[in-house]
């Protein structure tokens, strides 16, 4: 997948409210204009710069768009599976068949898609919704796991996804001293390109 397709895919693909959206989303925070201000930023300048900041973590990490999305959906999968329940074991005493959680089941499919060699756009839409309608479940039920979840896209929230994700502590270091997952101190690092790939993409499931 090149970022020229992904970005034409999303957001120039996005009707002018979601654009205008995903706009005050990225702007300031994650994408600057020296000279324009957000409202005059329009969808064709946007997605160019959007481009140019692939293009800079390219240049900056070595890892090229490709690698760029395989550690967006890695770092998703760390934030995620972990909170998604499991088949329970089989009990030998009788021969009742397991049923796997739904949730398990969608995680599952998820995760066929992040193992494919070659990705598509759509695909990692598909893989967007998947994750974080699981992660937005979680968030709304309080649930340590997840075992059934709303598929709807209308169940999304971006602003409380990103808080969310922002508050993230490693997996490890839970009820230990505090460190966050993600470091979002560098405005041209992998993390912060996972936030900036997790509001694009967000914004183009609800466009559709």
């Amino acid at each position: 997948m090149s970022r020229v397709d992904f970005v034409k895919e999303t957001i120039l693909d996005l009707r002018s409210e979601y654009f205008e959206s995903l706009r005050d989303a990225l702007i300031p925070e994650y994408l600057t204009f020296s000279v324009l201000q957000g409202s005059q930023v329009t969808k064709e300048l946007l997605a160019e710069k959007a481009i140019d900041y692939f293009e800079k973590i390219e240049l900056k990490t070595g890892k090229d768009f490709d690698k760029q999305v395989e550690t967006y959906m890695d770092n998703l999968d760390q934030v995620v599976e972990r909170r998604v329940a499991r088949a329970p074991k089989p009990n030998k005493r009788d021969n009742k068949p397991i049923e796997t959680p739904r949730a398990r089941k969608f995680y599952d499919r998820a995760k066929s898609i992040e193992d494919l060699r070659v990705k598509t756009t759509e695909q990692l839409v598909d893989y967007t919704r998947i994750m974080t309608c699981l992660y937005m479940s979680f968030l709304n039920d309080k649930v340590k796991y997840i075992s059934d979840f709303n598929y709807s896209k209308e169940c999304l929230d971006i602003k409380a996804i990103i808080d969310s994700l922002k508050k993230e502590q490693e997996a490890s270091t839970l009820g230990l001293t505090k460190k966050y997952k993600f470091d979002l101190k560098d405005l041209y690092c992998l993390d912060t390109c996972t936030f900036i790939l997790t509001i694009i993409i967000l914004h183009t499931i609800m466009n559709r």
